[in-house]
């Protein structure tokens, strides 16, 4: 899972920041490999991190299911905060840069 993650958010950056160690026909050809494809993998990778953060294959119930929950809005709320957070740096600074992160907050 950890080596999925580093494929995802490797993807990323090289979607959103190029590939400035590349040149040539391997930038062009890592953007064309990664886009659209490290945001799904990032995406699904988070429902498995939720699905593991939350009992794994047994889905909890009473006690556990209440500090699942609690768990998962924490986390909820921090994406949301570090997303707004750096959605307004971008805007600042006139980067154009799409932030996602408050949506999977």
């Amino acid at each position: 899972m950890d080596v999925a993650r580093f494929v995802a958010v490797f993807g990323m950056f090289c979607i959103h920041f190029g590939v400035p160690f590349a040149g040539g026909w391997p930038e062009v050809w890592l953007a064309q490999f990664f886009s659209g494809r490290s945001t799904a993998l990032f995406t699904f990778l988070a429902g498995v991190s939720l699905a593991l953060m939350t009992g794994r294959s047994t889905p909890p119930t009473g006690r556990a299911l209440h500090d699942a929950s609690r768990r998962v809005a924490v986390r909820a709320g921090a994406l949301l905060a570090l997303g707004l957070a750096l959605a307004k740096a971008t805007e600042a600074t006139g980067f154009l840069l799409t932030v996602i992160i408050p949506f999977y907050g």
